[in-house]
């Protein structure tokens, strides 16, 4: 972008002659052209226009200011929808947490008829609980696998994100405790077996979840 100041009034119709650059009056009695340029070779082209309609050069300035702020927000962009690793990798932990969650629940939920019906254990239920945590191992190994492949070289956490990690796993910590707790409570009560289980199970995602969701939270926090 360049400004292009010149003695006198220019008719406008000498626009198309200036490459569409825009002609504007002063109240000095300027002239003053302004739009884009795309090179060196350009600009002299132009100024040489203007040496041969006998007018009179004053000033060519660069409108510096419009491209650095194109520049930044370029460069901007990026930078506000980037996740570090440690983002990518809760993320990921979180999704993958919160969808065998709900597998759990789906499958374990037909199974609650069966056991006050006098069943303390319903067929099926143990392999439930081994599939779920088989998948959630699986899945985990592979897409942080995944993860560290597609980032590379992963830059050391800073003290502020080993500060968000800490109080992740407080967070986390404390929910498992909480429900473990609940769970000890109902054996004073005589709670059938599966339903202390499942309340044990979803303890334990409970705790992960509210970890990573943490962890997101106070990373996002600290950036």
């Amino acid at each position: 972008m360049y400004q292009i100041k010149i003695k006198g009034h220019l008719d406008t119709r000498w626009r198309d002659w200036f490459e569409n650059l825009t002609i504007t009056h002063t109240k000095a009695g300027n002239t003053i052209l302004t739009g884009e340029i795309a090179d060196q070779a350009a600009l002299h082209g132009v100024l040489k226009k203007i040496n041969n309609l006998g007018l009179t050069l004053v000033s060519v300035t660069p409108n510096e200011r419009k491209t650095k702020m194109t520049k930044n927000l370029v460069q901007e962009v990026p930078e506000a929808i980037k996740a570090t690793f440690l983002q990518k990798s809760a993320g990921v932990s979180l999704l993958i947490l919160s969808s065998m969650a709900a597998y759990y629940i789906s499958q374990a939920w037909p199974m609650r008829p069966i056991a006050l019906a006098g069943t303390p254990i319903p067929d099926g239920f143990g392999s439930l609980v081994l599939t779920t945590f088989g998948a959630i191992i699986l899945a985990e190994i592979l897409l942080q696998i995944t993860l560290v492949i597609g980032a590379g070289a992963v830059d050391k956490a800073s003290a502020k994100q080993e500060i968000a990690s800490l109080k992740a796993q407080r967070n986390g910590y404390g929910m498992l405790v909480a429900g473990l707790l609940m769970v000890i409570g109902l054996l004073f009560v005589e709670f059938p077996a599966f339903c202390m289980a499942n309340f044990a199970m979803m303890a334990l995602l409970l705790a992960e979840i509210v970890k990573f969701a943490s962890q997101l939270f106070y990373s996002r926090k600290v950036d």
